[in-house]
């Protein structure tokens, strides 16, 4: 049918070089397409970081990115849906009836080449200056430890890095520049159309009412074949199919049926399946509402051991007395103390620390050694030693006489700081 319109209308344009300029400016539509689509793409992402963030648009890094981003996005959609829009109707509407296109064209190369001159301020024009390791400090406002990238891609760590939130301000510059060109070649092109096509009808005497008129026969024309086009296809894609399935010999024809009618119980049973998985979760989400919530207390305070532990130099050096199993149940004592030992920001970096650093499994009499004497010389005498019981670090006092009970409780103490 669009074979039949544009053939229909070609009859308007006497002027050869007429005819080759507007296939020209229909092949730029259609080649500029898929750049628009990924400006678009780029330019959403990019707000909807900003917007999603307060840190990236209070004015941390200025107002420049902000404004340049939703002037870009607001075109950018624009563009995209101008290009989609027009695509057909630059077919039908021939020189000088095109001249609403140009002023679109116009416009939009005017407020696309605004949008990527904005971007000029604060975004890099090569995919090189993002690889570059002193580019981010270069864009570092004054007050602040990263720049604009290296916070947008902190901020989004699971889906980007500085260099890739950099490259992609790149790529949305680089789209920015190329449509900006192609609609102003467009736009140039559109006007030596319209004082061309112009000419040439005062030339053959022809009036722009009578173009208007004949336009609208076209028209007219074109839409009485949207009738007979899907009458066409009924008859392709449905009525002939139909009957010369039924024309088939009932060996073929019944295996077949025989797999529709398979496929046609396997959705109705699929169907039936995720009603009845819906209607329970429903009804488990309404008596989890009535039924009263489990008990969750509060974040608590922090025990002296888990203090004394939040130290990394200390954490490390009773590591080195211990094994790794032995800090693995350290952990398990209270929230507070694997807070401390095995916090859930540093979990991946720690745990091949405490591999590296615990005794080794093959040699285990290292660990309990006391090379340095916590207590010397006492007149009662009792010489604290260290054992392993059953798996598991104790220290054990072997009492000489008659110790004092105060200064064996700080001695276990101690020994309970450096082992447990």
């Amino acid at each position: 049918m669009l074979l039949l319109c544009t053939s229909k209308v070609r009859g308007h344009m006497p002027a050869k070089w007429i005819k080759w300029l507007l296939w020209l400016i229909i092949l730029i539509r259609f080649v500029i397409f898929a750049p628009t689509i990924y400006y678009n793409i780029h330019a959403t992402n990019h707000s909807n970081v900003i917007n999603n963030h307060a840190q990236l648009y209070n004015g941390t890094y200025g107002t420049a990115i902000v404004t340049g981003q939703r002037f870009t996005e607001r075109w950018g959609a624009a563009v995209f849906y101008y290009s989609l829009a027009s695509w057909f109707p630059s077919f039908v509407f021939m020189p000088p009836l095109h001249l609403p296109f140009t002023v679109v064209d116009t416009t939009l190369a005017v407020f696309v080449s605004m949008a990527t001159h904005y971007q000029s301020a604060y975004s890099p024009r090569n995919n090189s200056d993002c690889h570059n390791p002193e580019f981010p400090g270069m864009q570092r406002p004054p007050g602040t430890n990263e720049s604009f990238f290296e916070a947008a891609a902190r901020l989004n760590a699971t889906v980007s890095t500085p260099t890739n939130m950099c490259l992609s301000f790149v790529k949305e510059w680089q789209y920015g520049v190329t449509l900006s060109f192609f609609y102003a070649l467009m736009s140039l092109l559109g006007i030596i159309l319209f004082f061309g096509a112009i000419r040439d009808a005062k030339q053959q005497g022809t009036s722009v009412s009578v173009m208007f008129r004949e336009l609208g026969n076209d028209i007219c024309w074109c839409l009485l074949l949207i009738p007979k086009a899907f009458l066409i296809f009924f008859l392709i894609l449905y009525a002939i199919p139909l009957i010369s399935f039924r024309c088939l010999p009932l060996s073929v024809k019944a295996p077949i049926r025989c797999a529709r009618r398979y496929m046609i119980k396997s959705r109705l049973g699929t169907e039936q399946n995720t009603k009845i998985a819906l209607k329970k979760s429903k009804s488990m989400s309404n008596k989890s509402k009535k039924s009263p919530g489990r008990y969750q207390g509060g974040e608590g305070s922090h025990t002296e051991l888990a203090q004394f532990l939040g130290v990394y130099d200390i954490l490390i050096l009773i590591a080195k007395d211990l094994h790794y199993i032995d800090v693995m149940n350290l952990a398990l004592v209270s929230k507070s103390v694997r807070k401390s030992v095995l916090p859930s920001y540093d979990l991946a970096r720690r745990l091949p620390i405490y591999k590296l650093y615990t005794c080794n499994a093959d040699d285990k009499r290292s660990c309990w050694d006391v090379p340095n004497p916590l207590v010397l010389d006492l007149d009662f005498g009792f010489v604290p030693t260290l054992k392993r019981v059953e798996g598991s670090a104790r220290v054990i006092c072997i009492k000489h006489g008659n110790p004092n009970v105060k200064l064996l409780q700080l001695v276990n103490r101690l020994f309970e700081y450096r082992v447990v």
